[in-house]
């Protein structure tokens, strides 16, 4: 009997052994199907512009150009999401369908997500079976927090908040109504704190979005009752005036309070909710007005489409009806490209911008050869060259050793011959024809020669000092043939 026994303990424990593994293998199995649905290879394009946009950030020259690698970064990304969304555009629409392979149970749903995981990415449910691809809550926050300015920081930090924690859910609000308030005058801190911030709009975005959350409420949060059938028996709820009221006492100065205020007199208005829907609306593109005005107008046309980008970006966060979605991302998608091509030509027209080099380096080298041939009937070794470095900067190789010396690191008579041949040269190009000579006592009577032979040769008008019409006349009597005079229009100071 003992024996009988012992025999159906060990069948059991190898019937439940193979029905647990069965059971695993079958698990093992659902999970590979289901990462087999991913399109690995646009998630690893994903992971390399991330770390593309990371190396960037170290080689930073400041928090400034951090702002301005996170603006490329999102606009970027978002049509990466694009294009890993309609990817994956089969999976998603069939997500709710509950006879489709894509129809994941909640275990199944974990799966996805630990597997998107490691890309920064997760599934969402959007509600209303709709469902979509999206970059993990913190993902800007952790990658930009240490290279961006306060306001940029502090706008992701809260952004980051809204995503960790969404304040609604399928027409009703998922948080409390203190809670709420909460949200609405942070956004109104940021807005005080940072008033010249390129996410004001954002913020007075959210901040409207709040506020109507937060005194109209929602159909699990109503904060007026009644009136259904008369008007004039609508009241307000006691914990909802309390809390109304706690707001006005503790932030007197918070713009919502004009807004409590007005519906505490009007809440029996049958459409009140449309009168302070109106009131919420603001214009978030607004007429680009430049305090300075000969800022170049392609300045301002990029400033109006990064704001219009900025705006249609948010509104897929706010909009309520999804179907306007795919409409959205389409003009992003376009602005993106017309904001790509009107930044290439800002900066290349800046002032030290690609066209400008370009165009100065064209003239100095045509201004550098002439120049040169002055310089070898002066110095019969002495070189010029001009470089784009911080403006123009002349460089001179004084002995043809082939080292090219900055201006203070030339001798006395070295740094004379070489104003010489920049005035000579400007006068020459404007036609005034006229030199004002003074200080020449630090040239050698050889280059002194050489400089008075290229006067002579080009016909200059020259205003020079006595003590150097007195060198000319000794030069003349003891060195000179009597035939060689000093030019014949000069005058004497």
């Amino acid at each position: 009997m003992k024996k009988f026994l012992l025999f159906l303990f060990v069948i059991a424990i190898f019937a439940i052994g193979g029905l647990y593994g069965y059971k695993k293998l079958s698990i093992d199995e659902r999970k590979n199907e289901i990462i087999q649905m991913f399109n690995k290879e646009l998630l690893n394009d994903f992971v390399e512009s991330k770390k593309s946009v990371m190396e960037r950030l170290k080689t930073a020259k400041d928090k400034e150009e951090g702002n301005k690698i996170y603006n490329e970064y999102v606009a970027t990304n978002k049509l990466m999401l694009e294009k890993i969304n309609e990817a994956h555009s089969e999976l998603l629409e069939n997500v709710f369908m509950a006879d489709s392979k894509y129809n994941f149970t909640p275990e199944e749903w974990k799966t996805v997500n630990n597997y998107l995981k490691d890309y920064d990415l997760e599934l969402i449910d959007m509600g209303e079976g709709n469902a979509m691809i999206a970059q993990v809550p913190n993902f800007y926050y952790d990658i930009f927090k240490d290279y961006v300015t306060d306001d940029y920081k502090d706008y992701l930090e809260l952004v980051t908040k809204e995503y960790t924690e969404p304040y609604f859910g399928i027409e009703e609000i998922l948080v409390s109504h203190e809670k709420i308030a909460d949200r609405l005058l942070a956004w109104e801190d940021f807005q005080k704190k940072y008033p010249n911030s390129d996410f004001l709009a954002e913020a007075d975005i959210e901040a409207n979005v709040y506020r109507r959350a937060y005194i109209l409420g929602a159909y699990n949060l109503h904060t007026r009752e009644g009136g259904s059938e008369n008007p004039e028996l609508y009241y307000i709820p006691d914990n909802i005036l309390k809390e109304f009221n706690r707001f006005i006492e503790t932030n007197p100065d918070s713009p919502t309070v004009e807004y409590i205020n007005f519906y505490l007199e009007n809440y029996k208005n049958p459409n009140i909710e449309e009168i302070l829907y109106d009131k919420f609306e603001k214009e978030i593109v607004k007429d680009y007005e430049s305090e300075n005005s000969n800022e170049p107008v392609m300045k301002d046309t990029l400033e109006v489409i990064t704001e219009e980008l900025r705006y249609l970006n948010s509104q897929i966060a706010v909009v309520e009806n999804y179907s306007k979605k795919d409409t959205y991302l389409n003009n992003i998608e376009k602005l993106t490209k017309k904001l790509g091509d009107y930044q290439d030509l800002y900066v290349a027209f800046s002032p030290k911008g690609e066209v400008k080099e370009k165009i100065t380096s064209y003239y100095l080298e045509e201004f550098a050869e002439p120049c040169n041939e002055k310089a070898g009937k002066l110095f019969p070794d002495m070189k010029l060259k001009f470089v784009t470095q911080d403006g123009v900067k002349v460089l001179t190789d004084p002995n043809g050793s082939g080292e090219y010396l900055e201006f203070n690191s030339l001798s006395g008579g070295e740094q004379a011959s070489v104003m010489f041949l920049l005035v000579s040269m400007l006068s020459s190009l404007s036609g005034m024809g006229v030199i004002i000579l003074d200080e020449l006592s630090v040239l050698d009577d050889n280059t002194f020669e050489n400089l008075i032979r290229i006067l002579k040769e080009n016909s200059f008008d020259m205003v020079i000092n006595e003590p150097y019409a007195m060198r000319w006349g000794h030069l003349n009597r003891s060195a000179r043939p009597e035939s060689d005079k000093p030019p014949t229009r000069y005058s004497v100071i």
